[in-house]
């Protein structure tokens, strides 16, 4: 995704007017344009959150079932990053 041209201003909050901005400044050709990326973005956001959830529930079940390492300090897991990449 590429963020908005820094010429753009931001879309109005009204959804509506909103997408009429971004269609007047030339980011979309038609509001249909400018609502369906907007879908597209939320699919995708709520994608990786559904992924990062999986993830992090994944790493809990490991700790739990005692597969973690636990660290003294930041500097020692940032020592052992660092030595395993």
């Amino acid at each position: 995704m590429r963020p908005a041209p820094s010429v753009c201003p931001p879309p109005s909050p009204d959804s509506s007017a909103g997408s009429r901005d971004l269609v007047r400044n030339g980011r979309f050709g038609t509001e249909t344009e400018a609502v369906r990326a907007g879908i597209r973005m939320l699919a995708d956001h709520e994608l990786k959150m559904q992924a990062l959830r999986r993830d992090i529930q994944k790493a809990d079940d490991e700790i739990e079932s005692g597969l973690g390492k636990e660290y003294a300090s930041g500097a020692e897991l940032l020592k052992d990053v660092m030595h395993e990449g």
